[in-house]
């Protein structure tokens, strides 16, 4: 009898047992796949009530909010309480487009701040979001989207969520590296996404270049104005960013020169002892280098940036021009050897530099002459090139 008890004692202790272990060992093995860690290493982002008048709307709206960054797994969400607010809050909180206090953001780098605003003529809500980086109370990006209900902004929140934080130069990296309560910059000087400012950029540029030419007259030439696509130019060029905004940048360019005239020969016939005239090609073509000088205003906004440039630029031959009508080979040179240029440029970060697109118009002041003072003709052109830059010496916060 008692050993019967015993045996009855260990099977009910094993049976209410049992649940408790497989649950242990389903735990265990859902934190070795789901750590509890990689969730406080995504990068927070605090959510700040939306302002406007219908609150039933706009509290579906925040938690849409919430679920959607949530699922999304690239960042934490972390809700703002707005009942209990620090003193140096006002009540109700800042407006939207105003940037949070970092006493209500706590340690979350980035908040989202919004309001609802209900159109009468469209009969559409308007939901403005505005994302800021709390590391130097900065303004990443704004918009909007428009709905009549939850169920419309479900559908466009999403995309306009994407959007706004595409805006941010390091998601990803950001983890585990906020700033300071005490100190909202000391994320500044490591791997926040704020844009590092360098002192030096260097680059290398290369592309095709559309070339127009021009003589006063055509003789002994076929024609006086024409162009021609079958010319290059590429090169290095050096910025030194004495401001944020505005740059002097210094270039060293290969170029070749393609001017197809076509030169009119006479064609005697023997048998009739008649003469006509007929057109041959007979190009002009040469190698120089230009030395372009610049100031360089440059706009930038996040990973993008676009600018615009205007200066001068010093030519010089490299060997000597060929043309069989103009006497083969012969030296050349420019007069005044000085053209100016201008252009714009944008492009994009990627890997360690920014990879550009950069368009240029550049025309000769002077006439391209033989050495022996005939004119040859008058260059202007437009060049569209690709390149990359690295920058060097960041500047200090």
């Amino acid at each position: 009898m008692k050993r019967r008890t015993v045996l009855y004692s260990l099977l009910l202790f094993f049976l209410c047992g049992l649940p408790g272990l497989l649950a242990q060992d389903m735990y265990e093995a859902e934190s070795e796949i789901f750590p509890e860690s990689a969730a406080d290493e995504m990068p927070g982002v605090a959510l700040v009530p939306f302002w406007g008048e219908n609150k039933a709307l706009i509290a579906q709206l925040g938690e849409l909010l919430y679920l959607l960054l949530e699922n999304e797994g690239l960042y934490r969400p972390e809700a703002v309480d707005m009942v209990n607010l620090p003193e140096d809050v006002p009540e109700g909180g800042f407006p939207p487009y105003v940037c949070p206090s970092p006493s209500l953001t706590k340690t979350a780098p980035y908040a989202v701040t919004g309001e609802l605003v209900f159109d009468d003529e469209s009969s559409l809500y308007h939901l403005r979001l505005y994302l800021w980086e709390m590391a130097g109370t900065r303004l990443v990006f704004t918009d909007e989207s428009t709905g009549r209900d939850r169920g419309e902004f479900e559908m466009y929140l999403p995309s306009l969520l994407e959007w706004l934080f595409s805006w941010l130069e390091q998601p990803r990296e950001m983890a585990g590296e906020w700033y300071e309560y005490s100190d909202p910059l000391a994320q500044s000087e490591s791997g926040s996404s704020l844009p590092e400012e360098k002192w030096l950029y260097l680059g290398l540029r290369v592309g095709p270049s559309v070339r127009l030419y021009s003589r006063d007259t055509a003789e002994p030439f076929a024609e006086n104005n024409i162009y021609s696509f079958l010319n290059i130019t590429a090169g290095v060029q050096a910025t030194f960013q004495f401001l944020p905004f505005l740059a002097v940048q210094a270039e060293f360019l290969f170029t070749n020169d393609y001017a197809p005239y076509s030169a009119v020969n006479p064609v005697i016939n023997t048998n009739t002892n008649t003469g006509t005239m007929r057109a041959g090609p007979d190009p002009f073509s040469s190698y120089s280098l230009m030395f372009p000088l610049a100031l360089r205003y440059t706009y930038r906004q996040g990973r993008l940036f676009a600018g615009a440039l205007a200066g001068i630029y010093f030519s010089l031959p490299l060997g000597d021009m060929e043309n069989k009508t103009f006497g083969g080979n012969f030296g050349y040179s420019m007069n005044p050897p000085l053209g100016y240029t201008v252009g714009i440029n944008v492009g994009t970060k990627l890997g360690p530099g920014s990879l550009f697109l950069d368009l240029r118009w550049a025309a000769d002041i002077g006439e391209t002459q033989k050495n022996s003072g005939e004119d040859i003709y008058k260059r202007s052109m437009v060049t569209i090139a690709i390149g990359y830059e690295l920058g060097f010496f960041t500047k200090k916060k």
